[in-house]
């Protein structure tokens, strides 16, 4: 409260200055209430940390501790099962094998695998196995199993979940019996005796 003396003897200083007390007063006791808000705030904080039992704590770790767990393993799984990038030389066409799995969080290996129509001739199937760091593994010409005629390039899409199923040693590498979209089956020509009876096994066992 302005004093009455001082009112009496500044009148035109009171009238002049009531304006301002008046916006200053409501801003002062704005942030009075605000400050003691946030006090009030800080000390709810406070106490409810205080107010949490040893076992609430407990329960809130061990909830933290399994997400970090489960973010662990589907990063891992995402890591275990990104396909390679495809080196140099891999064309387009060509599918990635995947290696059966070692049971450990790691990048699992695995090997390129294309096949086309040999230019020099028509009757001829090619295929070429490819490691992930771009070296050729094996490289020759390819039988249809069952069939004399030779798969046309338009049908030389490969399966490569089945392709991953059987395969016969050619010299120092293990290649796969290729199979197509279209359902047909190619052999290594180096070793299609061992591939045909290999099949043939398969389709007579029950």
């Amino acid at each position: 409260m302005v004093h009455d003396g001082f009112r009496r003897s500044y009148p035109f200083a009171f009238i002049l200055g009531a304006p301002l007390l008046a916006q200053e007063v409501p801003q002062t006791m704005t942030k009075i209430v605000v400050r003691h808000q946030a006090a009030d705030v800080t000390a709810a904080g406070f106490a409810c940390e205080a107010d949490m039992t040893q076992p609430d704590k407990l329960v809130i770790a061990l909830v933290g501790m399994v997400v970090f767990v489960v973010i662990g393993i589907m990063s891992a799984y995402w890591w275990a099962n990104a396909t390679p990038s495809r080196p140099n030389g891999v064309p387009n066409n060509a599918v990635f094998l995947w290696a059966p799995y070692v049971g450990l969080p790691a990048p699992r290996r695995g090997n390129w695998l294309n096949c086309w129509e040999d230019p020099t001739g028509r009757t001829k199937t090619k295929c070429r196995l490819t490691r992930q760091d771009g070296a050729v593994l094996y490289e020759g010409e390819f039988i249809s199993y069952g069939q004399a005629a030779a798969a046309p390039a338009s049908q030389l899409r490969i399966d490569a979940g089945r392709s991953r199923e059987h395969r016969v040693w050619v010299g120092d590498a293990l290649v796969p019996l290729v199979y197509l979209d279209s359902g047909r089956i190619l052999i290594p020509a180096a070793r299609y005796k061992e591939g045909t009876t290999l099949l043939d096994r398969l389709k007579s066992s029950p």
